[in-house]
């Protein structure tokens, strides 16, 4: 089985319950999550949904390990550096 990559984008404003949920239905498909996120509000976001997901996850037996990273976007002629995790599940 080939897994596919699912790149959730979060934002400041993005629902914590929402963003957990996409990350575990992700996971249960069968893909690779890459969550990320510009800006801190959006990082504390997202690593609130990431620990929310993995708590849901452990209900399930499995358990979810983040390799954190950085990538560069361009956005209006500016370069602006993501926080990227990468979700890996055992």
């Amino acid at each position: 089985m080939t897994s596919k990559r699912k790149v959730i984008k979060v934002s400041s404003k993005s629902p914590v319950p929402q963003l957990s949920g996409s990350i575990v239905v992700s996971i249960e498909e069968g893909n690779d999550v890459e969550v990320r996120a510009v800006g801190a509000s959006a990082v504390n976001q997202m690593y609130k949904a990431i620990a929310s997901a993995r708590g849901i996850l452990a209900t399930k037996g499995k358990d979810l390990y983040i390799k954190p990273g950085f990538d560069e976007i361009k956005e209006s002629d500016e370069e602006r550096t993501v926080m990227v995790a990468h979700l890996i599940v055992d």
